[in-house]
């Protein structure tokens, strides 16, 4: 095809590959029909994690800014998975932001009632006191698979896929986090009770 020929292209019999390939080459209506396509999809996985449609929207909205501004260095195989991976990550983001504080620390007030269940004399703001300093002394990758699991409801392979690390990793951080926890928990009542 010369400067001179027009192509007319029916972009929504595109495939995804001829999709990604005509954004790659900058061609706006390509990129268009990716966001008709995904979009919708993309703002209900995101709204499942924030709760927050106003957030929502404006991480997929981030999502596909980033995949046009980036359209020509960025090598993707599959668009639904580079999609997913973005909004986990933009989520992720978010919340160590403290922007989503509110509704991401609900599991975690959930996981440490379950912890000191029979410890009822903790207040819950206690016990939110007590997992921040234990985190404190945990190393940088439990923490982030930690924040991941209980603050974001991450799924164990979610977190493996989001942080690179090997699914079995991210089994055993898990559940040395609860042992440790749950250890450092007892330790601070039995010195509480002293």
């Amino acid at each position: 095809m010369n400067k001179y020929s027009l192509a007319i292209i029916n972009y929504n019999s595109c495939t995804e590959a001829e999709l990604l390939n005509l954004l790659k080459k900058g061609i706006e209506p390509a990129f268009n029909e990716i966001v008709k396509r995904w979009e919708k999809k993309l703002y209900d996985k995101t709204y499942k994690r924030v709760q927050n449609p106003i957030l929502a929207i404006a991480i997929t909205k981030e999502i596909f800014n980033d995949l046009w501004e980036r359209r020509a260095a960025i090598q993707i195989e599959h668009l639904q998975h580079y999609l997913s991976v973005n909004a986990k990550y933009k989520v992720f983001l978010l919340y160590n932001k403290k922007m989503l504080s509110q509704r991401i620390e609900e599991p975690l007030d959930h996981f440490a009632i379950a912890i000191l269940e029979a410890e009822a004399a903790l207040s819950i703001e206690d016990i939110k006191i007590l997992i921040s300093k234990w985190l404190l002394t945990q190393p940088e990758e439990r923490v982030a698979i930690f924040d991941l699991k209980y603050k974001a409801k991450f799924t164990s392979v979610e977190i493996s896929n989001t942080l690179g690390i090997a699914l079995h990793i991210v089994k055993k951080q898990i559940n040395i986090s609860r042992k440790s926890l749950n250890q450092f928990v007892h330790q601070f009542l039995a010195l509480s009770l002293d």
